[in-house]
């Protein structure tokens, strides 16, 4: 039955939006601070669309060419068709998932990080089909509900298929997300803003070059920041329009540092100014340096008000209570 133009529409409509729930889901697991631009956004989706019918078509395919060999006929064959047969929807599953996890969200995500949150999509999605088929068969939902018995299947069904794939996207976003810092690599407590002169630092490095660094290279360039850290940094240095994400998925400077304050980047981010000297980490090298010598300089006029008593402020206040 064909459908009419308007079903056609609703369909696609309502697979697009379905797609870009899954992908502000998938940006929120992987703390993406800001999502891609609707055109962009628009043609990922139809490519994901078509380039998954045409790879399962394809699969199908070339399952069909392969047993059609005459070299292959025969109980061998039928043999081996059995097998691939049985093991080419997890294949195709399994492919779905990677690809999902590794192109949907709007940040770079390792391809093996990818496959084994895909891995582990797969192996719960097989077993909540088992489940759900052991559960039907001695269930009574048509005695209950008779013709409407499908509806709370199907959304049981959808659910918890749901629940896999964040499950799945899930484990791939924190294998990105672990790293073990030594004690000696971490930032002390309040040096945030000596972090974000350093990330600066690093943006300005290979402006020069006109290029952009991904997160893992951040993260290979500076140990000493946690994935926390780094995503709470880079967010705000977006919403204030200091930077921005590439297509490619690199940030590069979107502004000239030479106009932006550090009074602006202060109070943009909500930072706090050390009066006391911190161990940091790479304070050596020419980015350390320089981010030093900023903390410094907005150190160093603190020093002498912050030392005065709070009573000193309040004598005031003191001495009219007492003539009352």
């Amino acid at each position: 039955v064909a459908l009419s133009t308007t079903g056609v529409i609703a369909l696609l409509g309502s697979v697009l939006l379905t797609m870009w729930s899954i992908e502000q889901a998938f940006n929120r697991i992987w703390r993406v601070p800001s999502a891609r631009p609707k055109l962009t956004r628009f043609l990922m989706y139809w490519t994901l669309l078509t380039l998954g019918t045409v790879v399962a078509v394809a699969a199908l395919a070339a399952t069909s060419a392969l047993f059609s060999i005459p070299a292959l006929a025969g109980v061998e064959a039928r043999d081996l068709s059995d097998r691939l047969l049985r093991f080419l929807p997890h294949a195709l599953e399994f492919l779905a998932f990677t690809a999902a996890y590794w192109l949907i969200p709007h940040r770079t995500v390792p391809l093996r990080f990818a496959m084994l949150g895909a891995l582990l999509a797969t192996i719960l999605f097989e077993w909540l089909k088992w489940a759900l088929a052991i559960y039907l068969r001695n269930a009574s939902f048509e005695q209950l509900y008779g013709a409407l018995a499908v509806i709370p299947i199907f959304l049981i069904w959808v659910y918890t298929s749901w629940l896999v794939v964040l499950l799945g996207a899930s484990l791939a976003a924190s294998l990105g997300s672990f790293r073990y810092q030594p004690r000696a690599m971490r930032l002390s407590p309040g040096a945030e803003i000596y972090a974000v002169m350093r990330l600066l630092g690093r943006f300005e490095e290979v402006r020069r070059d006109g290029q952009g660094l991904h997160l893992a290279q951040i993260k290979q360039r500076e140990p000493s920041f946690t994935d926390e850290l780094l995503q709470q940094m880079i967010s705000s240095l977006c919403q204030m329009s200091i930077i921005q994400r590439s297509e490619s998925g690199a940030w590069l400077l979107s502004r000239d540092l030479d106009k932006v304050t550090l009074c602006e980047i202060y109070e943009g981010m909500d930072l706090r100014i050390p009066t006391d000297e911190l161990d940091l980490p790479s304070r050596q090298d020419a980015i350390g340096r320089a981010s030093t010598s900023a903390l410094e300089h907005l150190r160093q006029p603190l020093k002498a008000p912050l030392e005065r008593s709070v009573g000193s402020f309040l004598e005031s206040i003191a001495g009219k209570d007492r003539t009352q």
